[in-house]
C-alpha cells in the first residue's frame, strides 16, 4: 500500500477515533490503533506503513493546539466545531505534514488533502481545504 492509501487510512482513524471518548477511557492510542487496523477494509495491517500512521497520529495529537490553532486562524467565519469531522481529520493530517514532516513536500499534502476532501466530503470541500491550506502554506513562508 502507498503513501496515498495510508495517508487515506490515517484520516479514516482519526476521524474515527474523534467519536469514540470509550474507546479513548479504555484503550491506550496504541490499542486503539492495532484495534482499528486490524481488520482495516479487508487489508491486512502489514499492507499499511503503521511507522507513517503512528507518526502522524502521535503527531496531530501532540500537537492538535497549534495545528487547531492555525486551521482557526485561517478560516472565514467557520470555528472547528462548525466544520465536518472529516474535513477537520484531513485538515489536521495535512497541517501536521506540512509542519512537521520534511520528507512529505508542502504541495504533496495539499494536493493530498484536497482530493481526500474532495472523496469524503461536500461538494464543494476541495475548494475549501485548499484555500485553509493555501493561507497556511503562504503564512509559513
Amino acid at each position: 500500500m502507498g503513501r496515498r492509501e495510508t495517508r487515506d487510512a490515517t484520516v479514516k482513524f482519526i476521524f474515527s477515533d474523534d467519536f469514540s471518548q470509550v474507546r479513548k477511557d479504555m484503550e491506550t492510542l496504541e490499542e486503539r490503533i492495532d484495534n482499528f487496523f486490524r481488520d482495516y477494509d479487508g487489508c491486512e495491517k502489514k499492507d499499511i506503513d503503521m511507522v507513517y500512521v503512528k507518526k502522524v497520529v502521535d503527531g496531530t495529537i501532540e500537537h492538535s493546539e497549534e495545528i487547531d490553532k492555525l486551521i482557526k486562524e485561517h478560516t472565514e467565519n467557520w470555528s472547528p466545531e462548525r466544520m465536518a469531522k472529516i474535513d477537520m481529520a484531513i485538515l489536521r493530517v495535512a497541517v501536521y505534514e506540512m509542519l512537521y514532516m520534511e520528507d512529505v513536500p508542502e504541495s504533496v499534502s495539499i494536493n493530498e488533502a484536497i482530493e481526500l476532501a474532495k472523496k469524503y466530503s461536500h461538494e464543494d470541500a476541495g475548494t475549501f481545504v485548499n484555500g485553509i491550506l493555501g493561507g497556511i502554506y503562504r503564512s509559513n513562508k
